[in-house]
């Protein structure tokens, strides 16, 4: 009981902000009372054991997240100051520019941000943004 508490705030801390801005205040308090419910009772929840169990979890976990990325990403990913992020756009603008042969940081976003990410995340980028060029 005693380590609930810095997991739980390594958990919560670097995300309240998110979902305040997304989903609000009240979305932040059950936020915070679900991942304190998990932390505290971490050690009772019931793992699977069968790899039919294990297979069954592993794709209730992938519908998951597909679910929450296809709700969520909407909403994040829009080019309006103040209610999205230019994070992803910051990543393909750098991406073009090291392709194109300039500093990716002499680029902005739409919001007039300077790119952010270290030279590598760029290149990591590159296999995705050049994949949604092509489709375009």
């Amino acid at each position: 009981m005693v380590g609930s508490l810095p997991l739980w705030l390594s958990l919560v801390a670097p995300s309240v902000f998110v979902v305040q801005k997304y989903a609000g205040w009240v979305a932040v308090s059950c936020y915070l009372a679900t991942a304190s419910l998990i932390v505290v009772w971490r050690t009772r929840i019931p793992l699977p054991g069968s790899p039919a169990a294990i297979r069954w979890s592993a794709a209730a976990t992938v519908a998951l997240v597909v679910t929450a990325f296809l709700a969520i990403y909407p909403v994040v990913n829009v080019q309006t100051p103040g209610l999205g992020s230019d994070d992803d756009d910051a990543y393909n603008i750098g991406a073009r520019a090291l392709v194109a042969g300039h500093s990716p940081y002499d680029q902005v976003t739409y919001l007039g941000n300077a790119l952010h990410p270290l030279p590598g995340s760029f290149f990591l980028a590159m296999p995705f943004v050049a994949l949604v060029d092509r489709t375009r």
